[in-house]
């Protein structure tokens, strides 16, 4: 049985926050910022040697095969790692430390979400290796942190211009206009497609529109050999046609179709229990899980994600449904199936590719306003520095608790009458 780590750490968040900026959009130096602070278990004076951070994003999938099987994939990848302090050259006992640290969050990051539905699920940590001791000692230490990714929030140029875009019939009779307004959309939007479908030329006379189809299309993709992609249709609009109101020659024909994605995969009863969610509940940003003396990649499988105050660690409460997720060991991908049948001629069938943002309307909205404002509040010269520069800029120095200060030791809760020996916290000794 391993020896114990005469200290234990948390995990403080940084004037409350623990990310600012916003993951995905570079402009706006999204980073962790906080403090680590490390304190004596019981009065004792140890060393720390270095800490090293590193953000690691585990994720896991489950795609089922047949109706009695399926295929599971994990994978964990290490985004970034720095050392956060270095006091190799100047050893001595210490009762505590706090560790001012920032970490940036690079563009690879992957949004924290769980989906019931695919099997999927996404954690991204915090985690800390101290070296600490004359023995140079090794203990670990990992964080849930919840990150949500803003790259696909319908404001963003990007996203808002409209998609205008056509295709013809495989028999070359007719040809399919349509236009959406925008190419991303919020959980609780109406997707709005104009569509005008028209004979090619003068030889069609007879040819005539019956039927109008869109779907909503979900699909999942699992970069590793061997999963199939799955796919499913969500949400469905339908307009039909009969007799001459059908006819396609001149002008042809033109419609409106909406999808209403305000129902569109609301979390149920059971998956809000399942999860630990309440309606009203905000995530928590961060709290510490365990520590261990292994090698943090090992340890994640053997974390307890335990729930407080009915909410998950490190998954955001909007993100335990579907959304538009690319990149890292899957991607969720959402799409328009457009589904054109006709008489006296071939039916056609068409992909449009669009975005499915995990806020709501009136959210994504106020969200863009901040990433406005948070674009202009980050210094030009900030986005030109290192990263060391840029610890120097934001952080203060370490404070180190000395065990000859009776004003540490104070500050510790430890009894004044331990002064420089083994001490007992101030509340055991008022027990």
């Amino acid at each position: 049985m391993s020896k114990s780590e005469p200290f234990h750490v948390h995990l403080k968040a940084s004037n409350q926050n623990l990310v600012y900026g916003y993951p995905g959009l570079s402009d706006t130096l999204p980073r962790i910022m906080g403090v680590l602070e490390i304190r004596t278990r019981d009065g004792s004076p140890f060393t720390i040697i270095s800490i090293h951070a590193e953000i690691n994003t585990k994720q896991s999938v489950s795609v089922s095969e047949t109706i009695f099987t399926s295929k599971e994939a994990e994978k964990t990848t290490q985004v970034f790692s720095r050392l956060v302090y270095n006091n190799s050259t100047m050893v001595k006992p210490i009762l505590g430390l706090d560790v001012p640290f920032l970490i940036p969050l690079p563009s690879t990051i992957q949004t924290s979400v769980k989906n019931e539905a695919w099997g999927f699920r996404t954690d991204n940590y915090l985690s800390f290796k101290l070296v600490y001791n004359k023995a140079r000692e090794v203990s670990y230490w990992d964080f849930l942190v919840p990150i949500k990714r803003y790259d696909t929030l319908p404001a963003l140029p990007v996203f808002a211009k409209p998609i205008v875009g056509s295709f013809a019939s495989w028999d070359g009779k007719y040809n399919v206009e349509y236009s959406i307004p925008y190419q991303s959309f919020s959980i609780d939007d109406e997707i709005i497609v104009y569509i005008r479908v028209a004979a090619i030329g003068s030889g069609s006379s007879k040819l005539k529109l019956r039927r109008i189809q869109l779907e909503l299309r979900e699909a999942v993709e699992v970069y590793q050999t061997g999963f199939p992609i799955k796919q499913k249709t969500v949400i469905t609009a339908l307009k039909e046609f009969d007799g001459e109101a059908g006819r396609l020659q001149g002008s042809g024909v033109s419609c409106k179709l909406q999808l209403n994605l305000e129902r569109y995969d609301m979390p149920s009863e059971k998956q809000i229990n399942n999860a630990g969610l309440t309606a009203t509940a905000s995530p928590i940003m961060n709290q510490r899980l365990s520590p261990n003396s292994y090698s943090p990649l090992n340890s994640m499988t053997r974390v307890n994600t335990t729930i407080k105050d009915n909410v998950p660690i490190g998954l955001p409460s909007t993100h335990i449904r579907s959304f538009s997720i690319e990149g890292g060991l899957f991607s969720l991908r959402h799409s328009l199936n457009f589904k054109i049948k006709v008489s006296r001629g071939k039916d056609s069938v068409y992909l449009q590719d669009i975005y499915i943002c995990p806020f709501k309307t009136s959210d994504a909205d106020l969200i863009y306003r901040a990433v406005q404002s948070e674009r202009l509040k980050v210094p030009e010269r900030y986005r030109k520095m290192t990263l060391s520069q840029l610890s120097e800029t934001m952080l203060q120095k370490p404070i180190i608790y000395n065990t000859n200060s009776v004003q540490d030791w104070e500050k510790l809760g430890l009894s004044k009458r331990t002064l420089g020996g083994t001490g007992k916290y101030l509340s055991h000794v008022l027990e």
